[in-house]
């Protein structure tokens, strides 16, 4: 077995002062390392500042560093999406790919700010993220079968003063003979901790498998069955367009969407180095 590239995303939200958070993103591979932050106001969730850098890169060809000024005052949340497409994909997409991983990071830890965000009580915007986002996912489309854990309990478990949240991703690939190359690796943070092993020979996925070790509730882990519907599918066709309309949607899971698709996107750089 040949171990061919590692790929490792880091993405944090923590408290610089009491009116303002930072989101940073790093990324680590065989290929690149690069950072990524976003300042943001935490009355209106707007951005104050952004910068990224890029430290290593194929031939140093894109090292370089800068700021997307045009963020400057636009809300980070599930909106953001026009915003962030300004960015463009100089730089190999590196850039957008980070300042992207910040937004998902403050959406995560925007319960963290519920006073901010003008509600009295975790309780009141645990209620209204569940009114607002109803059939967003698999566990949101089934309530009725929810064990409804209280935001609460990640409350309980220590205190959010400056530390909001981080999730890291990882993906190793591996290549056992000429035509099978393997990618695994880890999707954890605050809530959700997911494993995944997939196998492509002659570009189509052989074989894959994983796993919820830990999730929001017991009913998140049912979402795992989807991913045996990429067996048999070219490796070159699973995009992230592509794996929302397996795993994701009404019936599936957002996060594991997210992780298959950062697995599948090292795969075939490992397979393009190779080449």
């Amino acid at each position: 077995m040949e171990y061919l590239y590692h790929s490792a995303m880091l993405t944090s939200v923590f408290r610089t002062m009491q009116s303002e958070v930072l989101a940073q993103s790093r990324l680590v591979s065989t290929e690149y390392e690069a950072v990524a932050e976003l300042a943001i106001d935490t009355s209106d969730l707007t951005v104050k500042r952004s910068g990224w850098e890029i430290f290593r890169s194929p031939a140093s060809g894109m090292n370089g560093c800068g700021s997307e000024d045009g963020l400057i005052g636009q809300e980070m949340g599930f909106q953001s999406g026009r915003a962030l497409g300004t960015i463009g994909n100089k730089f190999d997409g590196i850039p957008k790919l980070l300042l992207t991983e910040c937004v998902k990071g403050m959406i995560q830890s925007d319960v963290f700010l519920f006073r901010e965000r003008g509600f009295p009580s975790v309780e009141d915007y645990q209620h209204d993220w569940k009114k607002q986002h109803a059939d967003s996912c698999f566990l949101y489309s089934n309530q009725h079968r929810s064990q409804n854990r209280p935001w609460t309990y990640y409350f309980d478990a220590r205190k959010y003063d400056t530390q909001l949240f981080s999730r890291s991703k990882t993906a190793q690939v591996t290549k056992t003979d000429e035509y099978t190359y393997s990618v695994s690796g880890g999707f954890f943070d605050g809530y959700h901790e997911i494993g995944i092993e997939l196998t492509t020979a002659d570009g189509l996925v052989s074989r894959i498998e994983g796993g919820f070790m830990r999730s929001p509730d017991p009913l998140c882990a049912e979402t795992i069955a989807g991913i045996q519907q990429l067996a048999g599918r070219k490796l070159d066709d699973l995009n992230k367009h592509c794996l929302s309309k397996i795993v994701g949607g009404t019936q599936g899971c957002y996060h594991l969407v997210e992780f298959l698709s950062f697995l599948t996107d090292a795969l075939t750089s490992a397979t393009k180095l190779k080449a």
